[in-house]
């Protein structure tokens, strides 16, 4: 399965200004239309890539390495 770290950051950056938007909501249909100019302007919210692909640590049996430490 192959990452794509772009697509990752930018549905990230989807997700949180859709939380700001509940979370900032008003009754105040003008702060409201203002809160959502900002959003759409920031570009800066998530600045990525986020991830970063890493290959997993290999299995290794610590009697095995501690008994080449010390010979």
């Amino acid at each position: 399965m192959d990452l794509d770290p772009v697509a990752v950051t930018e549905r990230i950056g989807a997700s949180y200004r859709r939380y700001l938007r509940t979370l900032l909501r008003t009754n105040d249909p003008a702060m409201n239309a203002g809160l959502e100019d900002a959003l759409e302007r920031t570009s800066s919210l998530v600045i990525g890539p986020v991830s970063s692909p890493r290959r997993p640590f290999a299995r290794a049996d610590p009697w095995r390495s501690w008994q080449s430490l010390a010979c």
